[in-house]
């Protein structure tokens, strides 16, 4: 993304405890009560970027910023999430195992009313197609007829990815947990499968509809007429048809982290978006800087080792004996290359692949 088209403001949670604010236990709150600050803090973005702006304020009407709060001293793992950290400021890390495909979100409407055509702006979105409660004209009572104007409304790119806690953070005899979190904008498409990242925003609770369903049944959400809604109790949980179908279940409910920032899991790398591809236009990864003055030391005195080759490959699971040949492609796959972008915007793969082809129980995997 071009500098000019960024909307996220990243602040270090470090710069934060160092500013000296009046009130001393400004911080605490912050971190304990993220959701009751979270707005005031995005209306003091917009005014902040509006005043930078100028003249140019107009430009920034439909542009939605955030701020993405980084580097917590603190971080949960997902097994310990509970109740008590619903609005929160937190971060919690786990490994990435599946992520879906960046879709648009509404995050504020606009609607003209069917019945007398006046505007309504920026109807706030919570996890659900919301429309306006009422027209704007006094003279218009309609409150069910609207349609939505796309090129008025503001929408930002949304993903979807599972997280599952670390391998060393399982006890014995347990099941890996997961969790869903939330990413948009300029951090969607930012951490892939199998990365191991700590993410940075807050946890909140929705509906989890999916386990209230039989086999074959699907939820569907209606752009319902609030005055029946109210009439048939049956038809009242939030948009939702189908529900009587269901049955005398219980509504159960799940918990979902909404990032505002993703970070990777080895913090001597930083962000893993930090990567400015103005700074190198070949797009290739200084390696070299990311290594402390002593760790740079001891690579240059490996090198000078006779056979590293091989010692480097014997020291790969040093429990199995043998098949030098296969710890030798892991040991290639390890190291692999350096990622590249042509001219032409291609990105080059460094990495490379290996296919273990043995017999059964032989430690392949």
């Amino acid at each position: 993304m071009k500098q000019q088209e960024k909307v996220t403001m990243f602040v270090d949670f470090s710069h934060l405890t160092s500013y000296q604010h009046p009130d001393p236990e400004f911080i605490r709150n912050l971190v304990q009560s993220f959701n009751k600050y979270e707005p005031d803090l995005k209306r003091g973005l917009v005014k902040f970027m509006q005043r930078i702006a100028g003249g140019d304020a107009q430009s920034l009407k439909k542009s939605y910023f955030t701020l993405a709060i980084f580097n917590l001293p603190q971080i949960t793992k997902i097994r310990e999430l509970r109740t008590v950290n619903l609005g929160r400021l937190m971060s919690v890390t786990g490994t990435v195992t599946r992520t879906t495909d960046a879709k648009p979100e509404l995050i504020l409407g606009s609607f003209r009313c069917k019945e007398c055509s006046s505007i309504v702006n920026n109807v706030e979105q919570q996890f659900k197609y919301t429309e306006p409660v009422r027209c704007s004209n006094e003279n218009c009572h309609n409150n069910t007829e609207w349609e939505l104007l796309n090129k008025e409304s503001t929408m930002v790119d949304w993903q979807k990815v599972r997280v599952q806690e670390d391998s060393g953070d399982i006890p014995a005899g347990s099941m890996p947990r997961s969790l869903d979190v939330i990413l948009r904008g300029e951090i969607v498409d930012v951490p892939k499968p199998g990365d191991k990242a700590v993410f940075t925003g807050k946890l909140v609770v929705v509906p989890d509809i999916i386990q209230l369903l039989k086999p074959g049944e699907r939820v569907t959400s209606s752009n319902h007429d609030q005055t029946k809604m109210r009439r048939n109790e049956a038809n009242s949980l939030d948009g939702v048809s189908g529900l009587k179908k269901i049955g005398v279940k219980d509504l159960s409910y799940k918990m979902v982290f909404i990032a505002s920032s993703v970070m990777s899991g080895d913090t001597r790398f930083g962000f893993m978006n930090n990567q400015d591809e103005n700074d190198n236009p070949d797009g290739e990864v200084n390696i070299e800087k990311q290594f402390t003055l002593h760790e740079r030391h001891e690579v240059m005195r490996m090198r000078q080792e006779d056979d590293l080759y091989t010692k480097l490959a014997r020291s790969i699971a040093p429990g199995v004996y043998g098949h030098l040949d296969v710890k030798k492609g892991i040991l290639l796959q390890l190291f692999g290359g350096i990622q590249k972008k042509t001219k032409e915007g291609i990105k080059l793969r460094g990495d490379i692949n290996i296919c273990i082809v043995g017999d059964p129980a032989t430690a392949k995997s």
